[in-house]
């Protein structure tokens, strides 16, 4: 995290993926992505055609160059993004300067994209407690390990659809202590505990199935982040 000061008092702004939490990403894409300037999903869905309409492209970007619309819709989105992200009061921030606020906005937006290094991991400690990631795909053998399949395929979806709350789930239902079997109340817990860690746990999680290659989500969990990281391009 970055401190910084505001008339006379200070705050942060988060640098990586180690300084957002999994809680403030879900509220982030629920409550505040939604709300960008309408010019933004235009260009979004403009270099998304295929193939891209370069006159459209060129003519939506003109628009976003105007002062007039920067200041009545792109700055009020800034400020609603590092209210979020740095807990600094909308008045404080509407009487910053433009640069740096654009500086925030900026290193916000960047540190939900920037993980560090993304590796192959197991065990977590978590809260004093030593949580591990499964070793071996689901065999739904029994009834527990058949509900714990049932959640996890239920919450793949999620992802797929772009739903970073499928994830957390996800990991909410692999993640847990050492020897401890599924059950919803495990779910439920982890769910609730989960929340407050890094979005670069996500990124770790992501990784280790990709790189366990779970057959029934196979380049499905990843695509959240990608997805995400394109987006982001965007804003």
């Amino acid at each position: 995290m970055i401190v910084f000061t505001l008339n006379g008092t200070k705050y942060t702004h988060p640098e990586t993926c180690e300084d957002v939490t999994i809680q403030q990403v879900i509220e982030f894409y629920r409550d505040v992505y939604p709300t960008r300037p309408a010019l933004m999903l235009e260009l979004t869905e403009a270099v998304s055609e295929d193939p891209v309409n370069e006159k459209r492209v060129a003519a939506i970007e003109k628009k976003m160059q105007s002062k007039v619309w920067i200041s009545a819709h792109l700055y009020p989105y800034f400020v609603r993004v590092v209210h979020h992200f740095c807990r600094a009061p909308v008045e404080t921030l509407q009487g910053t300067g433009p640069a740096h606020l654009e500086y925030l906005y900026h290193h916000c937006i960047g540190a939900m994209r920037n993980p560090g290094d993304v590796q192959h991991k197991q065990l977590y400690l978590i809260d004093g407690e030593v949580y591990k990631l499964p070793t071996k795909l689901m065999s739904q053998s029994t009834l527990q390990e058949f509900a714990e399949a049932a959640q996890y395929e239920e919450n793949a979806e999620l992802i797929k659809d772009g739903n970073f709350e499928g994830l957390l789930n996800v990991c909410s239902v692999i993640l847990r202590k050492e020897g401890e079997e599924y059950s919803e109340d495990v779910y439920n817990r982890n769910r609730a505990r989960f929340k407050t860690l890094p979005l670069q746990t996500l990124y770790e999680v992501g990784f280790f199935l990709r790189t366990l290659s779970l057959n029934y989500v196979l380049g499905l969990n990843l695509y959240l982040l990608r997805r995400a990281a394109q987006e982001l391009q965007m804003t």
